[in-house]
């Protein structure tokens, strides 16, 4: 899949989003509106062959998570 930007409602904001896809793995780099930093998650496998959703660098879990449940949300309803 090529780079792609779409947006995204989160907790009343709108949210830019730009997929880049590297080495077979999708990052989603997000932008908030104001001075909040850039954002980058993406999907990853635990040892348990587990899916989840993480931020890079690493501490913005919670928040990666919110987030990745909306970008598969966005996915699916384009099918």
């Amino acid at each position: 899949m090529e780079n792609e930007i779409f947006t995204l409602d989160y907790k009343d904001q709108n949210l830019k989003i730009d997929r880049y896809d590297v080495g077979g793995q999708a990052f989603f780099r997000i932008s908030f509106p104001g001075p909040e930093p850039v954002l980058t998650i993406l999907r990853a496998v635990n040892f348990n062959g587990a899916k989840f959703w993480t931020s890079m660098p690493e501490g913005k879990q919670k928040l990666a998570e919110e987030i990745g449940i909306l970008i598969e949300q966005f996915y699916r309803s384009k099918k």
